[in-house]
């Protein structure tokens, strides 16, 4: 390796050109910020002997510009960053100098934690609204474009919710020193590296993994069960890689089975998300880090190794693999002496493992139901949580019940079938504590609308939004059903019911039996003028029975007459004692032919009798 391969740094600080440097450090990472750190001499600067804060301290906040050139003279590599911190050091007496440190612009995505919804909104679509406000210059191709349903930032940077979504659907997402890319380039620019003059220390490893998982995923929409074991996709990966694969399935032979974090709708979605998955494992299996000095090493490019071997009297060039290359460290001495340390997995991997993301929990919480209806006749409504605003809210969330279900007989709402009003406070939970999986548990008074049970919590009630209720008061251990009508039914817990309708009462039924130990009483009274006419009317198509056990049947009409009419024949008769028709003033028996026979006797008796 040539110790005269010295590599150029052209540095700007926000434009400033910084001619002198003692040490230049730039980490750069897939999924990640990018940091550096500075080292400036006070005497470099012909500032020697000054403590000058208030010089220094204008640089915070300012862009950097760090660029490499190769010792051909050629840009090799160009950052763009940001300074976020100044040191002034001074030891010993001596003349000290300045640090600055700082990251990749991408750390205004960083600043601080935020919560918002997306609603039906696809994967490009909702990462340029939210990179595209954040100051950074961006560029997105996505190249597995698809709707993520309801989907929410939960408690999280800009940043670290772009990167969840990158490593939950298998895009590329880093800086390339200049562009926040998300999604894999159609290009991607191959270094050459000779082992020996661009490389003077590389450690190749393969190791085995867990791939014999499967996921699945459920669908409460059409009620179904999503499952697979999809494999990856390994058409590209090198010889090193497939054998990996092969071995980490031989090893790892047991399956385990879990709950995919990805919601989809489809068992094709299911399948895809699984192929990403573990293409993002197998994808690692084989790795390099290496030690040069070729400037070109650039985060996202492929690297191609050769060795020069030598067999007899020729050098004979071999194939030590090509990488992609996930991170990388540039470090520039004061002379100017380069370094770099970088790590690489299989070129052809089109997945990158992606290992820091912080997964969302999310907790229960109210909400606001802001419509209830549902246009397929679920029973679901959407919520509007507190964080969210404007016209954001859920997308149609169950509801939580005591029971519920089907039966031979009930093909739907078995059980317990009560919708949320719009405008009612609810409590939201969240299966797997997953934000975008929201159900609600339950409904909530608040301080405005609630009144409690009453005295001794006597009172439980169940009341809709028209006003029907049923109170249940254990003070008097009765039952009070009502509707806004005035129809009212109360039990009142002494042994009485008492039933009332302010218009009218109609029963319909086959048989109507009505039994009672003691007495039945039937009225009719107007209660007010125009309220009534006070009559009893029973009627029957065949028969009308009136029968008393032990004593008689009495028909009276207080003020005005009793009048029997029959179609055909009306008899009057008793059949063991006598039968009187009594008028106080007249009885009059009229037909056109009137017969009177006795099978004894026949007695007229008057005090003038008087026969025509």
């Amino acid at each position: 390796m040539s110790t005269a391969n010295k590599v150029r740094a052209e540095i700007f600080v926000d434009g400033e050109k910084i001619s002198h440097f003692t040490y230049l450090k730039l980490v750069q990472s897939f999924n990640n910020h990018h940091d550096f750190e500075l080292h400036l001499s006070l005497f470099d600067l012909g500032l020697a002997g000054a403590f000058d804060v208030y010089q220094s301290r204008n640089w915070i906040g300012k862009d950097i510009t760090i660029e490499l050139f190769s010792v051909m003279g050629q840009s090799a590599n160009k950052f763009k960053g940001l300074v976020t911190k100044i040191s002034v050091i001074k030891t010993h007496g001596q003349s000290g100098g300045y640090v600055l440190s700082g990251y990749s612009p991408t750390i205004k995505l960083d600043g601080g934690a935020l919560m918002r919804s997306f609603n039906q909104l696809d994967i490009e679509s909702i990462t340029s609204k939210v990179l595209k406000t954040g100051g950074v210059d961006v560029k997105i191709n996505v190249n597995r474009n698809t709707s993520l349903g309801y989907f929410t930032q939960y408690k999280e940077s800009n940043f670290d919710f772009i990167n969840r979504i990158s490593a939950l659907y298998g895009e590329w997402f880093y800086y390339n020193g200049e562009q926040l890319c998300f999604g894999m380039p159609d290009k991607i620019e191959e270094t050459q590296l000779v082992y020996g003059r661009d490389i003077e220390q590389m450690d190749f490893s393969i190791r085995v993994a867990h791939l014999n998982f499967s996921n699945y995923s459920y669908n409460s929409e059409n009620d179904e069960i999503f499952s697979g074991t999809a494999k990856p996709d390994t058409g590209s990966l090198s010889e090193h890689s497939l054998f990996a694969i092969q071995q980490s399935q031989e090893t790892f032979s047991g399956e385990n089975n879990t709950p995919l974090r990805n919601r989809i709708t489809s068992q094709k979605e299911l399948d895809d998300i699984i192929k990403v998955k573990k293409a993002a494992v197998s994808n690692d299996l084989i790795g390099i880090n290496a030690v040069g000095d070729n400037p070109a090493v650039a985060l996202g490019s492929i690297v191609k190794i050769t060795n020069s071997q030598r067999e007899e009297l020729d050098f004979v060039e071999q194939d030590e693999g090509s990488y992609l290359v996930l991170s990388v460290t540039h470090e520039i001495q004061s002379n100017n002496e380069y370094k770099n340390h970088f790590y690489g997995i299989d070129a052809g991997a089109d997945i990158i493992p992606v290992y820091n993301i912080k997964t969302p929990i999310a907790e229960s919480q109210i909400a606001k139901v802001v419509d209830n209806n549902d246009p397929k006749g679920m029973g679901r409504v959407k919520v509007q949580m507190l964080w969210q605003t404007g016209i954001d809210k859920t997308e149609w969330i169950r509801v939580l019940t005591p029971d519920a279900g089907s039966s031979d007989k009930v093909s739907k709402n078995r059980g317990f079938a009560f919708v949320p009003e719009t405008g009612d406070q609810v409590l939201i939970g969240f299966r797997y504590n997953d934000p975008n999986r929201p159900f609600v548990m339950g409904s909530m008074y608040h301080g405005k609308i609630g009144a409690g049970g009453g005295e001794t919590n006597k009172t439980k009630s169940l009341t809709t939004r028209s006003g029907c209720s049923v109170i249940l008061d254990d003070s008097k251990g009765s039952a009070t059903v009502k509707d806004p009508s005035g129809n009212i039914l109360v039990m009142h817990g002494d042994g009485t019911i008492t039933l009332t309708a302010p218009n009218s009462f109609t029963i319909n039924t086959k048989d109507f039996v009505v039994n009672a130990s003691n007495s039945i009483a039937v009225n009719a009274q107007p209660s007010e003028e125009g309220g009534g006419e006070g009559t009893i009317a029973i009627s029957a198509k065949k028969t009308i029975a009136a029968t008393a056990d032990t004593e008689g049947i009495t028909l009276d009409a207080t003020e005005m007459g009793v009048a029997i009419k029959g179609k055909t024949d009306v008899s009057v008769e008793s059949t063991t004692a006598s039968a009187s028709v009594n008028g106080s003033t007249e009885a009059i028996i009229n037909g056109a032919h009137v017969k009177m026979s006795g099978t004894a006797t026949i007695r007229i008796n008057s005090k003038d009798t008087d026969i025509t």
